[in-house]
């Protein structure tokens, strides 16, 4: 582990799109973290905190998160929008956070009827509140998203001290929002079963994102990902079947893929950027 754990820059980079939307000057950030797997914490703490007092908005992660359209946050809105329930969904995010982020840990609790994400903080390291909150911001804009419905939310509580208001917190989270908690938590007011609704986007993430949702159909939906020194990606099926090699940019870096979970197929190539499954698969996919 990094003596400055960091985030993705797959989180940071669209934070860093949306901070231009609002009018802060990112340019010099993208460039500094262009190409890195993970951005240092001390870089995007101060990134937010800069940028709030620049452009005097002190709900700044309210403020970010419904500019990041859907698809933009890779596998974080992969996780989510290809899951037939929340619950499925909360857990995907749940196992796969710690490939987003290495400050925080996310969890599902659940005590039924009622069931609450849970974020503990990486002991001996600063927080910049504007993370923590962009966290939860981010997660209920999404939840909101794929059930096609406006959620409210049981209860919502930081640790860190109240900003300097806090009606804006109340009226997006349709709660109020409390502050200098015990943990950070957001609970539910409903039972998270309910059937994801919008589970298909048109273009989500870009091509590379739908050849990545054909690929783990065939791997049952099972899959990992890791991210390699090239800055690329790596997607394994479950039960021991099949790994694809992408890199930025969803070029081909091998164009292989092994035998899918049943031994049954294996795929081959025609051009760039192109893989073709034979028919009795049922999968297709390509990139741009």
């Amino acid at each position: 582990m990094s003596d400055d754990p960091g985030i993705a820059f797959a989180i940071v980079d669209p934070v860093l799109h949306a901070l231009a939307e609002l009018g802060y000057d990112a340019d010099e950030h993208r460039h500094a973290v262009a190409g890195a797997a993970m951005v240092g914490g001390s870089r995007v703490d101060a990134l937010l905190d800069l940028a709030a007092a620049e452009l005097a908005d002190s709900t700044l992660a309210l403020s970010l998160a419904p500019r990041i359209p859907i698809g933009r946050l890779g596998d974080l809105d992969y996780a989510l929008c290809t899951s037939s329930t929340l619950r499925d969904g909360l857990g995907r995010l749940e196992r796969f956070y710690g490939v987003l982020t290495q400050r925080v840990k996310l969890s599902l609790v659940e005590s039924p009827p009622q069931a609450a994400l849970r974020l503990r903080r990486r002991e001996g390291i600063t927080h910049s509140r504007h993370w923590i909150e962009f966290s939860f911001a981010m997660i209920a804009e999404r939840i909101r998203q794929i059930l096609a419905r406006d959620v409210q939310f049981r209860e919502v509580t930081f640790r860190h001290a109240a900003p300097p208001s806090r009606s804006a917190y109340d009226a997006f989270f349709g709660t109020t929002v409390r502050f200098g908690a015990a943990e950070d938590r957001m609970g539910f007011a409903s039972p998270v079963d309910a059937a994801v609704v919008a589970r298909k986007f048109a273009g989500i993430g870009g091509a590379g994102f739908g050849l990545r949702h054909s690929i783990a159909q065939l791997f049952d939906g099972a899959y990992q990902v890791a991210h390699g020194r090239t800055g690329g990606i790596e997607l394994h099926g479950g039960g021991g079947g099949g790994k694809i090699h992408v890199r930025r940019g969803y070029a081909w870096r091998r164009r292989k893929l092994i035998l899918d979970a049943a031994g049954a197929c294996r795929a081959g190539h025609a051009g760039q950027g192109q893989i073709h499954m034979p028919d009795r698969c049922g999968v297709h996919g390509r990139t741009r």
